[in-house]
């Protein structure tokens, strides 16, 4: 039995080839629409799936918890939730007609019964046409938008509506919520265009390669895809607030009707293993394709970015390399509207959900696909067939990188050389980490090469960027926390019953040696957070971030339901907790920066304490382990540095605005839906925006686009200004 052990952190699913489809001869697909779906029924090996998800779950996942009446309530309360987030679609009849299950329906799936998922799912889809229709009905009688009423938008804890007249008067008021808001959007561009106007700064696209001789296929391809993302945001403009509105809903309804068996499965399957914890989950066989593909950075297909446009898959960009851009005959605006295998085998995927178009554009390398397109270049006319040979597609954007920043702050003689890596996610491709099939990719052999080389150009000082990183492979993460320590313990793993383990650094190297901060936010999970709060444990590297990290201390494994038949998925559990070498726990409490630099994040509902059943905090005894460095005692000083340096800072003042008004928002379970409250409001938060963006970007005309990113990254750019005091303190040292 293979078994995979992941820190799987926040990030959800990659994608690199998003699909949704249309039919038909393009020129009708404009007003056409897909037919009325059966009732979807489950796969014959459904139940199977469902019999040893349900016995594997209680035996592996940390608390031994049995699967009974408590779990079930828990579930049959996820499942419906899992569909209508808001309590906005069902009514409380349709829950009331299904009570019966509450304390059965772990039972039911203990002997694979899933006639109850997929008949709460036909409910659900006929809400949801219902919902749709509605939204037409109110949407061509107007709204009375100078009256003074509110529309309660944060209803995840609310009851489902008694009745339909209950439900009608919520959408009435969701809706002219959006509507209001579109209103507002409209008028507040409006005026900004009518102030540059009057300033001779007339918002025009620059373009200062329009004169150039296009012959790079690649920034061919890049400009097609920005002239087609602008076409598309002029053309959304121009839509009426009542047109919007109604296309979102009619593409809502579109996605829905097009899901699947599996979908509904995963969906059901999920419900059981959250009322365990919130990060066990079945993973059906596009999940765990999905999974890899994020994890070795790879995939097998076209190399061609997708997305939904009037019920077609639109190419939105081609990626550079692929099968598509060295072919040539692919632009961003053309449509997919059949999809023909080597067999000759076609399918058309008009009105299909995403994930059932991207399995069926990937494949093999190697294996030759037919793309039955319509070209942007000719919306009237025929078809063209697009022959192209699948090949392996690398996402190179998600790889971990490095640049120097040359740094020279206010008072400073000589300028200080700072290395700056970003990791976005510990990738690592867990099925070749022996290396049969070629060098397999790992973060932590990146990230060395990338040390490597900043230390042979002689850096003063490294800051490793962690922000958004989910986390990712565990192994990963032991071996690179390990190239800045000598030896010792990086995390201790605590498994059910069992007497904790410590993971040790695999190496006595010391890869870099000198001063480096880390920068974090509630959005670094995971691994992340082991890395992070191991090398504050050392006093090797000064924490800078949110008041805290996301909170997630716990370690998945990956199970096969069937080691001889991929069809069955997998399951992905909860087996142990990891702590930290000093034997807190980062589970809910995350890791507390040295240094706190707040963010919007911090008032947003993001971390593990927003979860749903999450595991409680713990401690355990701390393990042996030597302190490489006292950095410690250096915070006060450089805190008190850094505070000092913000206060001054105008962008930090515009920021500080920006996040109080922010709270207050959040704070508000309810919103106005007058039209002139609504857009007093948005002018108060213009003022603050316009503060904020004019002190980022300053002049940027001869800056590159890297260049530009790390002058308008506030956070970056005190996280270097605070190595920098770390590097001149330890020199005086």
């Amino acid at each position: 039995m293979k078994i995979r052990l992941l820190l799987v952190g926040t990030a959800t699913a990659l994608y690199v080839l998003l699909a949704l489809g249309e039919d038909k001869n393009p020129k009708d697909t404009q007003t056409a629409s897909p037919a009325k779906p059966s009732a979807i029924q489950p796969g014959v090996h459904y139940p199977k799936i469902a019999e040893t998800l349900t016995t594997l779950l209680p035996q592996l996942h940390k608390s031994r918890d049995q699967l009974g009446d408590e779990k079930a309530a828990i579930a049959f309360e996820q499942y419906f939730s899992s569909l209508d987030y808001d309590h906005t679609i069902f009514l409380q009849s349709d829950i009331d007609g299904f009570e019966s299950h509450i304390t059965t329906v772990d039972d039911e799936v203990k002997e694979g019964d899933l006639d109850f998922a997929y008949q709460v799912f036909e409910v659900f889809k006929k809400r949801v046409h219902g919902r749709v229709d509605f939204v037409g009905t109110i949407l061509g009688k107007g709204f009375d938008t100078g009256k003074d009423e509110k529309y309660l938008w944060k209803r995840k804890d609310e009851p489902w509506p008694k009745d339909q007249a209950e439900q009608d008067d919520i959408w009435r008021k969701k809706i002219k919520h959006e509507y209001v808001s579109r209103v507002v959007s409209k008028k507040m561009r409006k005026e900004k265009a009518e102030e540059e106007e009057e300033k001779g700064k007339k918002d025009e696209p620059k373009d200062k390669a329009d004169n150039e001789i296009e012959d790079n296929i690649t920034e061919l391809n890049k400009r097609e895809s920005e002239k087609l993302l602008k076409e598309k945001q002029e053309l959304a403009e121009k839509l009426s607030p009542e047109e919007s509105i109604r296309k979102k809903y009619e593409r809502f309804r579109t996605m829905i009707d097009g899901h699947d068996a599996e979908y509904v499965l995963q969906l059901y399957m999920n419900a059981f293993t959250r009322a365990y914890d919130s990060h066990t989950s079945f993973m059906p066989p596009r999940a765990i394709e999905d999974f890899n593909i994020s994890m070795k950075l790879s995939l097998h297909g076209i190399g061609a970015l997708l997305s939904y446009e009037e019920g077609t898959a639109e190419i939105i960009r081609v990626i550079p390399g692929g099968p598509a851009e060295r072919d040539g005959r692919l632009h961003p605006g053309d449509r997919i509207i059949k999809v023909e295998q080597e067999d000759g085998s076609i399918d058309n995927i008009l009105y299909w959900p995403l994930y059932k178009s991207v399995r069926k554009i990937r494949g093999e390398k190697g294996t030759k696909i037919v793309l039955h397109v319509q070209p942007k270049s000719s919306p009237d006319g025929d078809l063209v067939k697009i022959d192209l040979i699948r090949d392996v597609i690398k996402l190179d954007d998600k790889e971990a990188k490095s640049r120097i920043s040359e740094f020279k702050g206010e008072g400073d003689i000589e300028s200080y050389k700072i290395g700056i890596i970003d990791l976005p996610d510990f990738y690592a491709d867990m099925d070749n980490r022996d290396g049969r099939n070629g060098e397999p990719k790992s973060c932590a052999t990146d990230v060395k090469k990338l040390l490597l080389d900043l230390v042979e150009q002689d850096v003063d000082g490294i800051v490793f960027d962690l922000r958004n990183n989910g986390g990712g492979s565990l192994p990963d993460c032991v071996e690179l926390t390990g190239y800045f320590i000598e030896d010792g313990p990086v995390v201790q793993v605590q498994q059910a019953q069992r007497r904790p383990r410590s993971l040790m650094d695999p190496n006595r190297d010391i890869v870099y040696k000198g001063p480096m901060v880390v920068l974090v936010n509630r959005q670094s999970a995971s691994a992340s957070e082991i890395f992070a709060a191991a090398l504050q444990d050392y006093g090797r590297a000064i924490i800078i971030g949110d008041t805290k990290t996301h909170g997630k201390g716990s370690v998945q494994t990956l199970y096969p339901l069937d080691r001889g038949n991929n069809k069955m998925g997998f399951l992905k559990v909860t087996t142990a907790g990891f702590f930290r070498i000093d034997g807190r726990s980062t589970q809910l409490k995350g890791v507390t920066p040295d240094i706190i630099i707040p963010s919007s994040m911090d008032v947003m509902e993001v971390g593990e304490e927003y979860l749903d059943n999450v595991l409680p905090w713990s401690m355990i005894g701390a393990a042996r382990f030597r302190p490489s460095g006292h950095l410690g005692d250096l915070v006060k000083n450089l805190n008190e540095a850094s505070s000092k340096r913000r206060d001054k800072d105008p962008r930090f003042t515009a920021q500080k605005g920006f996040i109080e008004r922010l709270q207050e928002r959040m704070a508000k379970t309810e919103v106005t839906l007058n039209l002139e409250t609504r857009l007093t409001e948005a002018r108060a938060d213009k003022e603050l925006d316009k503060m904020q963006k004019e002190l980022e970007q300053g002049d940027d005309e001869d800056r590159t686009d890297r260049e530009t990113k790390d002058k308008n990254d506030i956070v970056l750019g005190e996280g270097i200004y605070i190595l920098r005091d770390l590097i001149a303190i330890q020199s005086q040292i």
